[in-house]
């Protein structure tokens, strides 16, 4: 098989590698199908003997079931397989994967250690960041009468600008009516933008730009002038976070499988019988996401909200009933937490162009 180098430090492997991510579940999730460890065992030594041992993993997959299973198929044979493994999105000490990205010089030591223990040896031949992300600079925001906690001074040395400004300052400008389009304000504090380099300086000469305007004497065009460099400011935020998904766009689709997971349990254990249909809210809290961030992630993915992620989930139970049950159209409307058969019908037809009854018919 032919071999290509890698870096800078002789490594050299195989053009084609065999990626792993499949042979167990991921955070309770089957990928391709249902895993099968001896199968995964022999299709390891099976490419092997082909040439192929270049072999790709990361503590995300299981977590950490993936490399444990890289441990058992290369026991014995450590010296005949490339291993390459990943890091990024954090695991907690009880092995929990919490889906938050960490990419610090403390966790890099941490997760390389669990990898090395994992893997069952005392080297990892390509280790890499699981998603490159920015972290030179970070930007986030806040609304009125949400709680800003200032972090101990040892454990954290911040630099940067902070700005605020009463609602009233902006409320006879347009910026008054249209800010509240801007989302990112009601995002957590672990959904922050991260910026480059090169857009770090942009917003740090915006905030000098404001600072030095605010420091002139006050005439009759200061407003004027803090508000557009304030709605300039926030547009480029709203870009950049716009870039932000883009470049998170492989977490996203993580991100993606983990909530129509979510959704799947949600009304195959009939939850919604019991505690009505699912909210934005209540799937927000079970990703570790604020809703925003959710709804705006979601629609630069696929151009939906979570709100409309949650109907077609629901649609597609309804359709699997309505075909393959004998239920009627109100049982089922109830099955899926819905007050009044009424608006089920309402939702169905809306997304399908067809009642209920109407599609049941289309099988008989």
């Amino acid at each position: 098989m032919k071999t290509v180098k890698l870096g800078s430090q002789g490594l050299e492997v195989p053009r084609l590698g065999l990626g792993c991510m499949g042979m167990t579940s991921l955070a309770g999730m089957e990928i391709y199908g249902k895993a099968d460890e001896a199968e995964a065992i022999a299709t390891i030594h099976r490419s092997l003997r082909l040439g192929g041992n270049f072999l790709d993993t990361a503590d995300l997959y299981g977590p950490l079931l993936n490399e444990q299973l890289i441990a058992k198929a290369i026991n014995g044979n450590r010296s005949k397989y490339i291993i390459a493994t990943k890091f990024g999105f954090e695991i907690d000490d009880n092995d929990q994967l919490n889906w938050q990205f960490n990419g610090s010089r403390n966790y890099v030591k941490k997760a390389a250690e669990r990898s090395l223990k994992n893997l069952g040896t005392d080297h990892i031949d390509l280790y890499y960041l699981h998603r490159v992300d920015f972290d030179e600079g970070m930007l986030s925001f806040i609304s009125p009468n949400q709680i800003l906690t200032n972090l101990s001074k040892e454990d954290y040395s911040l630099t940067g600008y902070s700005l605020s400004f009463h609602p009233d300052f902006i409320r006879n400008y347009p910026l008054g009516r249209k800010i509240k389009n801007y989302g990112f304000f009601s995002y957590e504090a672990n959904e922050a933008l991260h910026l480059s380099e090169q857009e770090e300086q942009m917003i740090g000469q915006m905030m000098i730009d404001m600072e030095r305007e605010y420091q002139n004497s006050i005439d009759h065009f200061s407003q004027d002038i803090m508000v557009a460099r304030l709605e300039l400011l926030l547009s480029y935020s709203d870009r950049f976070y716009n870039r932000q998904f883009i470049t998170r766009k492989a977490s996203g689709h993580d991100l993606l499988l983990r909530m129509e997971q979510a959704l799947n349990n949600y009304f195959n254990r009939e939850m919604a019988l019991r505690k009505g249909m699912p909210t934005v809210e209540l799937l927000a809290a079970e990703l570790n996401l604020s809703p925003g961030y959710l709804s705006d992630m979601l629609r630069s993915l696929t151009g939906q909200t979570a709100q409309q992620h949650i109907h077609n989930v629901l649609i597609e139970k309804a359709k699997e009933l309505l075909a393959g049950t004998q239920l009627s159209v109100s049982e089922i409307a109830y099955q899926f937490g819905f007050e009044y058969p009424q608006s089920f019908n309402k939702l169905f037809k809306n997304k399908t162009s067809q009642t209920p009854l109407q599609y049941r018919q289309t099988f008989n």
